[in-house]
């Protein structure tokens, strides 16, 4: 091992602090773009939300009510709609819509039990395209109210 003298030290303890400088920066960038892509992964999440809620609440008179929850994560957003006749205690109806940060959404409609399922498929859900999401729950809640 070579002697090292005070200059070499204190260029060494430089350099790792520039790589450290470095390091935070590129670790505070990654953090900001994944804030930016959750935050239009939400505005996707809402707008979508909104819709469904907007479909159940005038579909067949009104007489619908809608229970709803939204979950966000790092490469998707998840939510769940248990649908059901107003009054009633029973869901007639459970949506679980799941739109990825790329890609098609998925959406599952079933009866509440389970058993019956009256939709399962992907939708494509870029901005904008709450108009196809509404006319699609708006076709599932037709076949799910249609008498056996």
């Amino acid at each position: 091992m070579s002697n090292l003298n005070k200059d070499d030290i204190l260029l060494m303890l430089e350099q790792m602090e520039d790589e450290l400088m470095l390091a935070e920066e590129q670790r505070m960038a990654g953090l900001a773009e994944a804030g930016a892509v959750r935050a239009g992964l939400a505005r996707r999440a809402d707008a979508a939300l909104r819709s469904c809620n907007a479909v159940i609440a005038r579909a067949f008179g009104g007489s619908l009510v809608c229970q709803s929850s939204r979950k966000l994560f790092d490469t998707h957003a998840g939510m769940t709609l248990d649908v059901r006749p107003r009054g009633a205690p029973d869901s007639l109806l459970t949506v679980s819509l799941r739109i990825p940060r790329d890609g098609d959404a998925s959406l599952v409609a079933e009866r509440a039990s389970g058993g019956l399922r009256y939709f399962s498929g992907k939708l494509a859900l870029a901005d904008g395209a709450e108009p196809h999401l509404a006319a699609t729950l708006s076709h599932v809640l037709e076949r799910a109210l249609q008498p056996a």
